[in-house]
Parts: structure tokens; sequence; C-alpha cells
């Protein structure tokens, strides 16, 4: 064996550990198995030719020269299909001929070599081996050269641009390497063949030599550049490192075995204090029991979205969202834990802001009605079991709204708060004062024992609310006026309670104000304004005493309208013009409520269709549900009705419920909220922020808008309070993907500060009041015309 045949056999040796080695890489990628066979063709061209060079006869000689041929030809297919791969030719590789074009000449030249000997013409021994003249007087020597050469250039040129226009950098300086190597082989072996086959120099061929360039190169692209070698396993590795979750890999027993980058930066470890340790270490023990709390988590793996808490380095607990997957090897061994959690320290606290925020009264701080509510709940069932009594006081200021339109509602914000004090600090700590809303108050006595007690206390209340406050500088006065009722003589549940000291304070205003009045049954006689409202109402439907006003919804960063809200009216021919506050409390007690309901769905989406056939553009029509209608076992027939009646698309109609009707009966009120969304029926939180739901529930309800409550907005930017509640709420709806619409934007200020915090939506008079059909329809068309302009 002389030196050229060494060479071609040691060559032939790293051809194949080329090949093989990056087809164990990722034994599934085409491009790894292309670059196998590559290598398998450099190994047949080097190490037969190494054989035929230095073979001890001429007939050994012809057949490993004829064996070489066929390494060489089907390299030039497979390299040229390797790089079509490589530069993601995919829709040229869908074609069946492109593989005729590939392997085709292979098969063809082969034979001819083969059978004709076409390249071969005459085989010389020399002192360096066997040397293989060429036919150059041969067409198929010309064409075979051509194609070799046309092949290896196209190669290169694809390369070359797949590296230009790539955006990886990556990949550009693959590319780079690959077709500078591929140059300098097709060059290499350019020389090789104009020296031995054409200028008919006495040295073998050893052509076979310049595919080490080449296959070096691409080996070099996949070490450095990770080039064919993204393995499952290199992106599980890369993943692990980037992903912006905490990840911690724990092994059976429950020991860490490593961290990723985000879980050092959580928690403040250092990656090396932390593996070999216990999870123990990290989670909070909420328990003493031999089993931990981790312990038991991993025990009952798969865990998914758990909410508990990881412990810092510094000592924080740190809340999270926990995730546990086991894993386990081909022979359903387990081999460990993945532990995928994310920090919920914001929406926490997000949350418990709003929770708070929608038990307390935003401006006093004073528990609203929804946490009074549970409180009295509480009460009666303590005053059932001892047989004790208290009582409600049903507070109404008399001169406020004289204040807070003369002085502005800064002056009238005071106002209630030194009003608030006042009333906490002249009351028991046992007693509970809490603000409704506006001007009202309602204070809870209780263990009552006697009624000149409350008269006493009833005097006390209206002494210290008539003690004069400095507001803007000037001193002013307001009196009140009480209601009271007591437990169980005037009600035993908490809405009757309240309804009926509402109903004597009432009375008490009637009466001449500032002062206070029992609950009787005289009062009830006197109050028959409800009574009648209640009578005319039955009438209202059948005399289209009803109608709808709608009122805009517009996008804060485009400024278009995008959706409407059908609000309800009432004119009466005897009672004159009533308000919503006024006959919906009656039609809800009555059970008016479904029939009118049903009625409002009905015309609201009827108005929405007729908009549309005047050219006008369609939008979200929302409509008010109430407590009754979303418990009403038939709402989802006539929602269904009302749409197929009307021909308007479901995912145009918005239906709006409150978070204090979901969360009545938060199970049997998912279940409902489900099937209308099935129906592709959008749902909507109004007045959110005034009742109580947590995260952690509201992410279970099929929910698309959150409508912040007019009452956060009203102060907005002024009211530092106000603004936090607010982008607490915009930022949970960003979290959880729902809309965000502001109501009751009435100032530019306020849509500017809202425009800032990334709220999606406002409705407000500061665009439009409720106005009728035909002026919205005005506004639509307005828009319609600006946008075509």
């Amino acid at each position: 064996m002389n030196m050229f045949s060494l060479a071609l056999s040691s060559f032939s040796i790293l051809y194949i550990v080329l090949g093989i080695n990056v087809f164990l890489m990722n034994k599934k990628s085409l491009l790894n198995r292309l670059f196998l066979i590559i290598n398998l063709s450099l190994f047949i061209w080097s190490f037969a030719s190494a054989l035929y060079i230095s073979a001890y006869t001429l007939e050994a000689c012809i057949f490993w020269y004829k064996v070489s041929s066929i390494g060489c030809f089907l390299f030039i297919g497979v390299i040229l299909h390797f790089f079509l791969e490589y530069t993601q030719k995919q829709e040229l590789l869908k074609k069946w001929w492109i593989y005729i074009f590939l392997y085709l000449p292979c098969i063809v030249f082969s034979y001819l070599e083969i059978t004709k000997d076409f390249y071969a013409k005459a085989y010389v021994l020399k002192s360096s081996g066997w040397i293989v003249s060429a036919r150059t007087d041969s067409i198929w020597f010309w064409v075979w050269t051509v194609q070799f050469i046309v092949f290896i250039c196209i190669c290169i040129g694809m390369s070359y641009v797949w590296g230009k226009k790539s955006i990886s950098k990556r990949e550009r300086k693959q590319t780079r390497v690959i077709y500078i190597t591929a140059t300098i082989s097709l060059l290499i072996g350019l020389v090789i063949m104009v020296v031995v086959s054409i200028l008919g120099v006495d040295i073998p061929d050893i052509t076979p030599l310049t595919g080490v360039c080449w296959a070096l190169g691409i080996f070099y692209a996949i070490v450095k550049y990770r080039l064919m070698a993204m393995t499952p396993s290199f992106i599980a590795e890369n993943l692990f490192q980037t992903i912006i979750d905490s990840v911690i890999l724990v092994d059976p027993k429950g020991m860490i075995l490593t961290i990723n980058p985000e879980t050092k930066s959580m928690l403040g470890y250092d990656q090396a204090e932390l593996v070999g340790e216990s999870l123990e270490k990290l989670f909070f023990q909420e328990d003493r029991s031999k089993k931990t709390y981790i312990t038991k988590l991993l025990d009952a793996s798969p865990v998914r979205n758990k909410e508990t808490f990881l412990i810092s380095k510094s000592g924080v607990r740190i809340p999270i969202i926990l995730s546990i997957s086991e894993c386990k090897d081909t022979y359903d061994t387990r081999i460990g834990f993945v532990l995928a959690s994310k920090d919920i320290t914001e929406y926490k606290s997000a949350e418990e802001s709003i929770q708070y925020l929608a038990t307390h009264d935003s401006l006093t701080g004073l528990p609203n009605r929804l946490m009074l509510l549970q409180i009295l709940g509480h009460t009666i069932e303590v005053a059932k079991r001892y047989n004790r009594k208290f009582a409600i006081f049903f507070i109404d200021l008399d001169r406020f709204k004289m204040i807070n339109d003369t002085k502005g509602h800064d002056a009238g914000d005071q106002l209630l708060q030194e009003i608030a004090k006042r009333y906490t600090q002249t009351l028991r700590a046992a007693d509970v004062v809490s603000r409704q809303g506006g001007d009202e108050f309602i204070v809870l006595i209780d263990d009552v024992h006697k009624a000149s007690d409350l008269r006493l206390i009833a005097r006390n209340i209206l002494a210290n609310t008539y003690k004069p406050v400095i507001l803007q500088g000037d001193e002013c006065r307001v009196t009140a006026s009480i209601g009271i009722s007591v437990y169980p003589k005037d009600g035993e549940d908490a809405q009757v309670l309240m309804k009926h000291a509402d109903m004597a304070m009432y009375y008490a205003k009637e009466e001449g104000k500032n002062d206070f009045q029992f609950y009787s049954e005289d009062i009830l006689s006197e109050l028959t304004g409800r009574l009648d409202i209640e009578q005319n109402l039955r009438f209202a439907l059948e005399r289209n005493e009803l109608s709808l006003h709608y009122q805009a919804k517009v996008n804060l960063k485009t400024g278009a309208i995008t959706g409407v809200e059908a609000l309800l009216r009432w004119q009466s021919p005897q009672l004159g013009s009533i308000t919503p506050t006024q006959f919906i409390p009656v039609a809800e007690e009555t059970g008016m409520i479904l029939s009118i309901g049903r009625w409002v769905l009905k015309q609201a989406c009827l108005q929405n269709v007729a908009w549309q056939k005047q050219g006008l553009p369609a939008v979200c029509m929302a409509v008010n549900l109430s407590l009754k209608q979303l418990t009403d076992t038939e709402l989802v027939h006539y929602i269904e009705a009302a749409l197929d009646d009307s021909g308007m698309a479901p995912n145009l109609l918005e239906l709006e419920i409150t978070e204090s009707m979901i969360m009545s009966n938060p199970k049997k009120m998912r279940d409902v909220l489900v099937r209308i969304k099935s129906m592709g029926v959008r749902l909507a939180i109004d007045d959110f922020g005034t009742g109580y739901s947590s995260l952690a529930q509201l992410k279970h309800f099929p929910i698309d808008t959150l409508k912040i409550d007019r009452s956060f907005i009203r102060n907005v930017p002024d009211n530092s309070e106000d603004k936090a509640i607010t982008h607490a709420i915009i930022a949970m709806g960003e979290t959880l993907g729902f809309a965000v619409v502001a109501e009751g934007v009435e100032t530019l200020e306020q849509m500017n500060y809202l425009k800032g915090q990334a709220c999606d939506e406002m409705q407000g008079f500061y665009f439009s009041k409720p106005v009728v059909p035909e002026e919205f329809a005005l506004l639509l068309q307005k828009q319609s015309i600006s946008s075509a302009g």
C-alpha cells in the first residue's frame, strides 16, 4: 500500500466516523440521514480508490475502480439533495421529478461505467500505483464533468443565497463556513481532475480527498453553530435555560438536581446552593406530619396550577402557581419530577387590593353593602341562637346634594369622610358602620335591649351629623334622616330589615328631615308610590310605554365606536318618566323582569340588524341581565329565539352580568354561562370591582369583558386610590385576556388617563349620552363617513 492508498484509506475512515456521529445526534432528522449517506458515498469512493490504486492485478484494479465510480456518482446526487433540504426548498422537494433529476444521472453513469467504461480509457501500473487515464474524447466524459461542476455550483449558490437572506446570525455564520469549504473542495477537485485526467500527469486520481474539506466544514458548522444539532435534547436544554417561568428538576426522592436561571432570579439562590438539597428547603411547611407538604404534592403528581408558596433565600414567602410532572423512563420507572412555577406576587397583590376594595368603600374605608350583608347574615344567626335583638339604622344626609352641587365633588368627598369618622367614633366598637354609596350609611347596632337605647343612639348620630364642618374655608352643616328597623319584629332576613329601615328613612324625610323614624305598618301604608309603579308596570309592555336608548362604547386607541349598550326607559302616561332605579327593583321583586328582559333582548337584536340593513357598520350589542333572568331555566331558549328571529350573528351580542350575581352560586352560574358562551355570545362583568370575586374564581368563568364600575372612574386621575383600583383592574384584565371597558367617562382627563393605562374601551357622557335609535344611527353614519374620508 503506497502513500496515496494510505491517505485515501485514512480519510475514508474519517468520512464514516463523521457520518455516523452526526446521524446519532438525531436519527429522525432527514438532514442528518442525508449527511450520513454523503459520507457513506465518500467512504465508498475513497476506500475503493485506495484499493484499486494498490491492487495486485488488473482485474482487481478494474473492479475496485468501478466500485469507486459508483460512490462518486452517488455523492453528486446526494450532496445536491442535502443542500435542497438544508436551504428548505420544501416546495421543490414535493415534486416527483426532482428525484429523477437528482438520481437518474447517478444510475445512468454507474451503468455506463460498469458496462461500457465510458470514463476509464486505460489502466496503467506505475511506481505510485495504478493510474486510470480518462476518455477525454468521449461525449459522456464531458457530460459527466459538466454535471459534476453544475451540481456543485448549485449547492454553493443555494447556500450562499440562503446565508444572505437569513435573519439569524448563527445561520449566516454556519452557511458561510459551508459555501467557503464547498468552493475550496470544488477548486481542488477541478485542479486534480485537470492534472490527472486531462493533462495525464503520472499520479493516481486522488479526487475523493477533496470531500474532506467539505465534510469537515459541515461538521465544524454542526459543532460550532449547531447546524443539524437541533435535537430534542438540545432544544429542551435551551428551553430549560430560557423559559420565563421557574423550573426545578428533582430526583425521585425530592432532591434538587438542577434549576433554571429564572429560579435563581426569583429565589436568590445560586445553583450550587440548591443542587443536592431537599425540596423542603424551598417550600412552605403547612403541617407538622412526617409527610411534608411538598412530598404530598409529589405523590399526587401530576399537579396543575396549584396556588402555594416558595421560600426565597432571604426567607420571603413568594406566592406561586405550581405544576408538577412525573418523569419516567422507557421501563415505566420513575426517574424524577419537573416543577414549573410562576411568580404571582403582582397578581396576588392586585387581587388582594381589589378584594379589599370590593368589600370596603374606597372613599371612607368603611365596609360596603356586600360586607355588611355578610356581617348581617352572621348577626342574624347569632341572634336566632341566643334570642337577641339588633337594629338597622338607614341614614341619608339631607343637604348633601346642595353642598356637592355648590362646592363640588371634592368638598362632598371631604364631608362624607368626616361624617364617616364621626359615626365610627360615636358608636361602640361592636357596632358596624357601613357606607352604601352616595350619601347613604347603614349602621348595625348589635344586642339591643330596649327602644329607648335606640332613640338615644339616633339622637347622638343626628347631633354629631349637625356639627359644623369646614369645607373650602367655609363652615357648613348638614342634617340626616334615619330609618330604624329591629330584628326580629321588623324582619328576619337582611334584605327585609334593610328595606324596612330604608322605608322608615324615606318617611323621616317626608316628615321634615333631621329626624328618625322606626319602621311600622303605618309607614308601609304611607309609601304607596311603589305600589303605583308596580300596578302601572304590569301594563307598560302591552301599552308600548317601554323603549330602549343606546349608549356607545368607544375604542380608546382608535376612537371608533365598537359597541353599544341597550338601556331601558319607561314613560308612563299616569306617572310620567320613571327611572330604571325606580322600576327595575319592582320588576325584579314581582318577576315582571323576565317578560321585560325578553322584550329588551328581542328589540335590541332587531335594532342592531336594522342598523346593518341601513348600511351601517355592525357593532356589538350589550344587554344587561338580572339575577332572576340568569336563574331562569328558559334563558338560553329565549336568547336563541331573539337571535333567530332577528338574524343577528351571536358574536354581536354581549350579555352583561354583575360579580354578585355569579358569586351568589358560582357553580350553577358557571354552568349557565358556559351554555350561553357555547352559542357564540359574548359575556361581560358589569360594575366590576364592587363585588367580591378572586382571581382564582374569575378565571373559571367564560368571561370576555370587564366593565370598571363608574364609581372608580369618577375621581380619576385626581384620586390616587381610584387610580390604583383602575390600574389593578386593567392589569388583571390584561393578565386574564379580558377586554376592559371603563364606564362613566365624563371628562377629557379621565379619557386620557385611561388611554395611558392601556384600557381598551370607554363608555360615558364624554362621548355620548344614551340616545334614541335614530340618533345612534347618525353617530355610526358619521363614523363611517369619517373612516371613508
